[in-house]
């Protein structure tokens, strides 16, 4: 994946999950963080798990684990 479909990916993930009101689709909310996270972890070789949480805790405030 070049750098310019890695933006463009995380661009259209980001405005998904900011489109949603998370108060009432929580699990399609989280599930957008996901993909987020999967790209992320995919994009910087880091792990899956470790993204996953550090976008949980920068979008929501009560970060599940």
């Amino acid at each position: 994946m070049t750098e310019q479909e890695y933006k463009e990916q995380r661009a259209y993930w980001l405005n998904a999950a900011k489109s949603l009101n998370k108060r009432i689709f929580p699990r399609c909310f989280r599930a957008r963080l996901r993909e987020i996270a999967k790209l992320d972890a995919e994009h910087d070789k880091r792990e899956y798990e470790e993204v996953r949480k550090e976008i949980y805790q920068e979008f929501i405030s009560d970060a599940r684990q």
